[in-house]
């Protein structure tokens, strides 16, 4: 199984939480796959 973790950090500090969840959900065994986006736009 796999849990894809998608952010986008402007000063890293979202970059910092993403990694803070990837390294939860591997200690249960799990793959994190972490994926930085570009900065998304509501239209």
């Amino acid at each position: 199984m796999q849990v894809l973790i998608l952010y986008y950090s402007r000063s890293n500090n979202t970059k910092k939480l993403a990694e803070a969840v990837a390294e939860g959900v591997a200690s249960t065994g799990v793959t994190a796959v972490l994926k930085n986006t570009e900065e998304v736009e509501i239209d």
